[in-house]
Formats: structure tokens, sequence, C-alpha cells
């Protein structure tokens, strides 16, 4: 009998090269095709915005800026797992069944979904701003939110991806019969990104929840508007048991690998630098040789 292959080390730093020369591989086809689609699948991968301040002793206004840069970031990831890694396998019906892409994307839809609203409400909420107003006014984006428990999708997804045989279920369904040979076809070293690039950035939106509690916390502390800062009260108080329900599903899972939502934040930047290096080559590309 064939001795088992051992399991790869998806959360060893070293393999940083091997990610970023895998994504350069498996995208560029993919990305190449998007150009001849929609001009609205463009759009949704904008250009980087300038990195969120590493000061700790942020003002609510630097706050509020840093967390909507997070956010469009975090769309960005979740464009890239949507459009370029889900894909596939939604459109595989005879490979992947609905259960089978659900089973290793979970709700990401959903999370997607709500991040948008938070993100625009947020950005209304700072255009809108009083001049009189010592600082925009965004705790009713997050409680009204709360309120209609907007964000319960991210404890699904939890559930879902830091499950007990997660990784074991997720090669399965990618080493399958069929399954190679369909995702190689996606272009060369897609199947090789699949395998190493894409439980990582699953991990995307596990993280950006245990962000999302601890700037609800900062913001509250920070604001100096009275009916603002019951607005955060309201929404912490809201999300108290999804909170709750987070730390315990990840404190199983996610506090033995020592990874911190900054160092995260780190890789997820070098990844969508690589992508969006990618793009730009295509775009100069497709300008140079128009159809």
């Amino acid at each position: 009998m064939q001795a088992a292959q051992p399991q790869y080390d998806f959360f060893n730093e070293e393999n940083g090269p091997k990610w970023r020369g895998l994504l350069v591989s498996s995208l560029e086809k993919v990305l190449m095709d998007m150009f001849h689609q929609d001009e609205e699948d463009i759009s949704s991968f904008p250009l980087m915005d300038e990195e969120p301040s590493a000061n700790e002793e942020q003002s609510y206004s630097e706050l509020v800026r840093s967390f909507v840069s997070d956010g469009r970031r975090f769309l960005r990831t979740l464009n890239l797992l949507i459009q370029v890694f889900r894909e596939p396998f939604s459109c595989s019906p005879m490979l992947f069944s609905q259960h089978d892409v659900d089973s290793i994307f979970s709700r990401i839809v959903d999370v997607h979904e709500v991040t948008v609203k938070l993100v625009g409400l947020i950005e209304d909420a700072v255009e809108m701003t009083d001049e009189d107003s010592p600082h925009p006014l965004v705790g009713s984006c997050f409680e009204d939110l709360a309120e209609e428990l907007a964000f319960d999708p991210y404890e699904t997804y939890a559930q879902d991806t830091l499950r007990s045989g997660f990784h074991e279920h997720f090669l399965g369904q990618v080493s399958k019969p069929g399954a190679a040979l369909h995702l190689q076809s996606i272009c060369e070293g897609f199947k090789e990104a699949v395998h190493y690039v894409l439980p990582r950035l699953l991990l995307t939106p596990v993280y950006h929840c245990l962000h999302l509690f601890e700037i609800l916390k900062q913001l509250e502390e920070k604001s100096e508007e009275e009916e603002d800062k019951e607005c955060l009260k309201q929404a912490i108080t809201a999300l108290l048991n999804l909170q709750s329900s987070m730390e315990r599903i990840c404190s199983r899972s996610l506090a033995k690998r020592r990874l911190r939502y900054l160092q995260y934040s780190v890789f997820l930047n070098e990844v969508l630098v690589v992508l969006y290096g990618v793009l730009g080559v295509l775009e100069e590309i497709r300008l140079r040789f128009p159809d």
C-alpha cells in the first residue's frame, strides 16, 4: 500500500513565496477572461487603498477611515474567493453539487452582501457628517444591521470552515475523480492554487468578523457624541451572542495556530498586491492589443 502523503502545512509562513508564485500562474487566464466578459467584473477589483494606520491610539475618525479601508480590502478578497475560486466549482454541477460547493465556501455570498451594506452605510454616514459634529456618526450603521441579524452568516461560516475534518473533506472534494482534470482545465497552476492558496483565503471572513468586534469597542470608547455612543453600545449588545459563539468556535482552532489578525492582514495584502499586479499587466496588454 502506498504511504499517505504528509498533509501540506497551509499556515507555514515559509511557504509564502510558493503561494505567490502559484497565485500568479493560476489567476492569469482567469483574470484575462474577465476582460472579455463584463466590464463590471473589472470594477469589482479597484486599486489598493493605503494601509490602515497601525497606531493603536487612533481617533474616532481615524478608526472609521481605517475600517472602511479594511472593508474595501475585505470586499476585494471576497470577490477573489467568489469570482475566481468559487465559480469553477459552482459551474460544474456534474462534479460538485450545491451541497459540495456550500461545504467549502459556506455562506460567503451572504458575508459579501452584509459587507457591501455596512461599508456603503458607513461611507454615506461619513459623507453626510455635519460640520458641527465632532466626527462621523457611524453607530447607527452597525446598530441597524446588528438588529437585523445581518451578521449571523459569520457564525455559520466559521462553524463550517473551522469544523473538525474540514481540510480532509476539502482535499477529498478537490481530489476526487474528475476534479483534478477540471481544475487543471481552468488554467495552468489553478489546481495547485486551489490546494494551497484557497484554504488560507477561506479564513479571511473569520478574522474580519473578530476584527469587527474590536473596532466596535474602540469606536464606542472614542465616540464624543452621546447618541452615537448609545447606538454603538446597542450594536455591541446585539452582537454579544454572535461574539461569544465566534470566540468559542475560534478558540478550538485559531488559537492553536497563533495567528493574529494583523499578521493575517499582512498575508492578505501580499496576495492582493500580486493580484492587482497581474491585473495591471493584463490591462496593459488589453489596451495595446485590442480585439
